[in-house]
């Protein structure tokens, strides 16, 4: 049996945010959805910085020694400007992680 593991799948139920997925740098760069979530659940695969660092490890080893790294705020805090209040409403259709990446 044939499997499709693209991001068209997640598109299936997710249509918002696989079409902001799909105007994203990661979209636009061939990055899938489940190259950085876990099926089902959303959540990373890996903690957020080892997930960033895995493709972005020169920008990552520059953060690391910013005043954003000391006050421990993330990655996602910034580029998935929704990701925190995401993670602790993840059925509230009304709050949709933005894959704008901005």
């Amino acid at each position: 049996m044939r499997l499709t593991t693209d991001s068209s799948v997640c598109g299936e139920c997710h249509a918002h945010t696989f079409e902001q997925w799909k105007g994203s740098r990661h979209g636009q760069g061939d990055v899938q959805c489940i190259d950085c979530h876990r099926p089902h659940s959303q959540e990373f695969q890996l903690t957020d910085g080892d997930l960033c660092g895995s493709c972005h490890g020169d920008r990552l080893e520059e953060f690391s020694h910013s005043a954003h790294s000391q006050a421990n705020i993330t990655c996602a805090d910034c580029h998935l400007a929704t990701a925190s209040i995401y993670k602790t409403a993840l059925y509230n259709s009304d709050r949709v992680p933005s894959h704008s990446f901005s």
